[in-house]
C-alpha cells in the first residue's frame, strides 16, 4: 500500500471584510510568477510511485477561516489511511498545527512537516488560525515525527515565529535556511529527503 501525503497550501486570513478589501487591493500580480510550477506541486514526482500525494485544495484561500477549513479536513480524514504523512505550508502550517493540538483524530500520523508556519499575528491577521500556545505541546501526542522549516530572509513569516513552536515542541526536528524566503521554491530537495527517511 501506498504512503499517503496530504499537502495543504497557503492562505491569507483576516480579521474583517474590510481588512479582506485592503489585503486584496494591495495584492501585486506578477503573471511570469503564476506560471511557475512550484516544489509542492512536484511532489507526486519526487517522492515517486511509492507515495499517493493529495494536495487538500482548502475552500475560500484568499479570505480563509479556520472553522470552514476544519469542516473540510474532517470530510477528508475518514477517507486517509493510517501512517499519515502530513504537509502544511505557511498558513496550511499554521491550521495544521492548531487542529491536531486542539483535536484528536484517530490517524496515526507518521510525520508532520510544517513549512514556514506562523504562530502569533507578529506579522499580520491570522485571524482564528491563530495558536493556542497552552495546548500546542498536545500536536506531539498523536504525531511520531515533526519537522519545522523556517529561512531566516522569509519577508512574510519571520523567524521568531519558530522559538514558539521550538518551547512547546522541544523533540522536533528544527531546519533553519538563510535563503528560502517564504519556500516558494521550485525545488525543495531537503523535504523530499527528510519524508523519505521516515
Amino acid at each position: 500500500m501506498k504512503k499517503q501525503v496530504l499537502f495543504i497550501g497557503g492562505a491569507s486570513a483576516y480579521d474583517t471584510y474590510e481588512d479582506f478589501l485592503i489585503g486584496i487591493n494591495n495584492v501585486v500580480i506578477d503573471l511570469e510568477r503564476s506560471k511557475t510550477v512550484r516544489w509542492n506541486y512536484k511532489l507526486p514526482e519526487r517522492l515517486g510511485d511509492e507515495y499517493e500525494v493529495i494536495k487538500l485544495d482548502m475552500p475560500n484561500r484568499d479570505f480563509a477561516d479556520y472553522d470552514v477549513w476544519k469542516i473540510w479536513l474532517e470530510k477528508y480524514l475518514p477517507l486517509l489511511n493510517n501512517n499519515l504523512i502530513l504537509i502544511g505550508h505557511s498558513m496550511g502550517g499554521i491550521f495544521l498545527a492548531k487542529y491536531l493540538s486542539e483535536n484528536k483524530t484517530d490517524k496515526d500520523i507518521e510525520g508532520l512537516f510544517l513549512v514556514a508556519p506562523p504562530a502569533i499575528d507578529s506579522k499580520g491577521s491570522l485571524g482564528k488560525f491563530k495558536l493556542d500556545l497552552k495546548v500546542l505541546p498536545r500536536l506531539s501526542e498523536g504525531v511520531e515525527k515533526i519537522h519545522l522549516y523556517f529561512s531566516t530572509d522569509d519577508h512574510i513569516v519571520s523567524i521568531d515565529e519558530l522559538e514558539h513552536y521550538k518551547k512547546a515542541l522541544p523533540y522536533a526536528y528544527v531546519h533553519i535556511y538563510g535563503d528560502k524566503g517564504h519556500f516558494s521554491l521550485l525545488e525543495f530537495p531537503e523535504l523530499i529527503e527528510d519524508i523519505k527517511n521516515i
